[in-house]
């Protein structure tokens, strides 16, 4: 399967020309002759793909959010969205969530920047959530023990980052964990006969 990738949809846009700037930031200039995307080259270039595909979501999206205001913020949160979306497919989520130990590993991993995998992580739909959340997805996909599975993921669901960006999420996992060790060994977390 083949993901989405912004220079790959750029390369078929005639209209937006990519200017390329040294410490002077990104951000798209809209004009008569098309569309402009700045794009600072001293960024990374997991920075410098995500600038890519959030500049040309604005664009495909065809509002400017330049005159600031709190319809400009919801659009930024919009386009923020959209683009983590695309740069990190839930298939690629579940992978890079199950090995890594830190959503700055994990980010490297999916070469995007640590905000994008935290609008992601923040943006999931209800299915995805089961996706990630549930036992068999990953546990095929993987070929990883049911023990060790759980053992990375509680790992990074008690991570600062990890319940700043979905606390909800981070919630429901611990608290399963919880009930399936209560289920397993009652005696030893006080719930047996005394």
């Amino acid at each position: 399967m083949t993901h989405w990738h912004p220079w790959r949809a750029l390369r078929n846009r005639a209209d937006i020309d990519i200017v390329w700037t040294r410490g002077e930031g990104s951000r798209t200039i809209w004009h008569d002759q098309g569309v402009t995307i700045e794009i600072d080259t001293t960024a990374l270039q997991a920075t410098r793909r995500c600038v890519a595909a959030h500049e040309l979501i604005h664009i495909e999206r065809g509002i400017p959010t330049n005159g600031g205001g709190v319809l400009a913020a919801r659009e930024e949160r919009r386009v923020d969205a959209e683009a983590a979306r695309r740069l990190i497919p839930i298939d690629r989520l579940a992978h890079a969530l199950a090995w890594s130990t830190n959503p700055h590993e994990a980010a490297e991993e999916l070469w995007v920047h640590p905000h994008v995998l935290s609008v992601r992580l923040a943006t999931l739909t209800d299915d995805e959530r089961d996706h990630l959340a549930g036992r068999g997805a990953i546990l095929d996909l993987f070929d990883m023990s049911a023990v060790r599975y759980y053992q990375r993921l509680l790992a990074l669901v008690t991570t600062r980052e990890a319940i700043e960006h979905d606390p909800m999420l981070c919630s429901r996992v611990r608290r399963q964990a919880a009930h399936r060790q209560r289920a397993r060994n009652p005696e030893r977390v006080g719930l047996g006969r005394g």
